[in-house]
């Protein structure tokens, strides 16, 4: 028999609920997940519940070294998730400086260019005095 656990965020999960998402009490095998997680454990434990199916519940409990390689997966997978956020936001703010480094550098290149055509358009640039006619 499987049972599953499922809160809005992992920060309603206890620690021990954290630290096995996966595992069994009193005969009956519980995924402890969340509304995110959801689908990609049941996508996980998908080809389990298809042998449970075929052989019979207690598949698991005839090997036991399939069900903590289940453990390590979640486990495995949650970490791997945790390093998607943290590159996601590195990317986000890499993303944000370099959008702030553009329109710092197109203001400097804007300030540039209206500096050099200033004294071009003037009539001092080709050695003509404005003021006397020259």
């Amino acid at each position: 028999m499987v049972g599953v656990i499922v809160t809005r965020e992992d920060t309603q999960l206890r620690q021990s609920d954290r630290e096995c998402r996966w595992g069994q009490d009193d005969g009956i095998w519980l995924l402890r997940s969340t509304r995110a997680w959801l689908q990609r454990d049941l996508e996980v434990l998908k080809p389990v519940f298809e042998r449970m199916r075929v052989e019979g519940p207690d598949f698991l409990q005839k090997n036991a070294a399939l069900a903590e390689e289940i453990r390590h997966t979640f486990v495995d997978l949650d970490e791997i998730e945790k390093e998607l956020r943290k590159a996601g936001a590195a990317i986000d703010k890499a993303k944000t400086a370099t959008a702030n480094y553009h329109t710092r550098l197109a203001s400097l290149c804007d300030v540039a260019s209206l500096g050099k055509k200033a004294p071009a358009a003037s009539a001092e640039a080709w050695g003509t005095s404005v003021a006397t006619g020259d």
